[in-house]
């Protein structure tokens, strides 16, 4: 019983942890990388050592790097609300919803709009980071190059998103 709610749990949680941390992780890389980390001979140790306090703060820090990735994602998408039918289109009424509802919710969530969240996050930090490190690696633009077609797979699965929302809920 108490098992099953933590798998429950942990199934929910893994694809956001995953759409946070590995762009996290990269922009704390790229942060690191831009502001010569290893010339300050107090943290340099720190990093290099690999120990558990230095996994631990570096995924802590990338995690945090992470959420404030996705704050601007979630900045961003305010724009879209200028549009007059954004709001109609992305709008699903689960006060009906029944718990079989709230489970196929639960799985488009995270099988459709979880990657959506990483493809996004993904393109804004390669686009920061490529300004991050403009001064230091001279193959910066690859990471501009590189965030385009991620906004567009992002764009395609939030569509896939709402497609397969709208279609189990609004009929």
């Amino acid at each position: 019983m108490f098992g099953e709610g933590i798998v429950e749990i942990i199934k929910l949680s893994f694809g956001t942890f995953i759409a946070l941390f590995i762009p996290g992780f990269f922009l704390l890389c790229s942060i690191i990388i831009r502001y010569e980390i290893n010339s300050h001979p107090e943290i340099k140790p720190i990093i290099e050592s690999g120990s558990l306090v230095a996994i631990s703060v570096g995924t802590i820090l990338a995690l945090i790097v992470g959420l404030v990735i996705d704050s601007v994602r979630l900045s961003l998408s305010w724009l879209l609300r200028i549009s007059p039918t954004y709001d109609a289109w992305v709008t699903i009424d689960l006060s009906n919803a029944t718990s079989d509802d709230r489970e196929h919710y639960n799985w488009i969530i995270e099988n459709h709009f979880r990657y959506h969240q990483f493809y996004i996050n993904l393109s804004l930090c390669f686009f920061i980071s490529a300004f991050l490190i403009c001064n230091v690696w001279d193959r910066w633009w690859l990471l501009i190059v590189l965030s385009i077609p991620l906004a567009a797979s992002a764009v395609y699965s939030f569509k896939t998103t709402i497609t397969h929302l709208r279609s189990r809920f609004i009929k």
